[in-house]
């Protein structure tokens, strides 16, 4: 028997990954139209990223206007792990409508609701059905 969470994971809409923008090439998008050398911006960019570190490692939030908000948290066991929350005009931005220009898979399936998903699965698989776990009603 399937699962819901294999069900859902199918047939959802999600963003299409695509390969990772890297220091190099955030370097040349900064410094393209501008009179900053790409060295230039390369070496603040290491030297931001250093001092967000010793920041954090010092206690220190450091917040970012467009970027974001860097903080530490600890965990019951001691273990350090930081939090990072993206700048309301970043969230913004990738709420507005029509405004994100990457690919969307299964694009089709935005707003089906969990209940049709799985519907979907069982009529792609019905030898293998989703198995609600007990007390979940999809009616509901």
């Amino acid at each position: 028997m399937a699962t819901l969470i294999q069900a859902v994971t199918a047939f959802r809409p999600r963003v299409a990954s695509k390969d990772t923008i890297g220091l190099d090439t955030l370097t040349v998008r900064l410094t393209h139209g501008s009179l900053v050398k790409t060295s230039i911006a390369q070496m603040v960019l290491y030297d931001l990223a250093e001092q967000i570190r010793i920041a954090l490692l010092e206690g220190h939030p450091v917040s970012l206007p467009g970027v974001g908000r860097f903080s530490v948290s600890m965990g019951t066991d001691g273990r350090l792990r930081p939090n990072i929350r993206a700048a309301s005009e970043l969230r913004n931005a990738l709420a507005t409508p029509g405004a994100f220009k990457g690919d969307v898979v299964l694009r089709e399936n935005i707003g089906l609701s969990t209940a049709e998903l799985v519907a979907m699965w069982d009529e792609a698989h019905p030898e293998d059905p989703v198995e609600l776990p007990p007390g979940v009603d999809l009616a509901a």
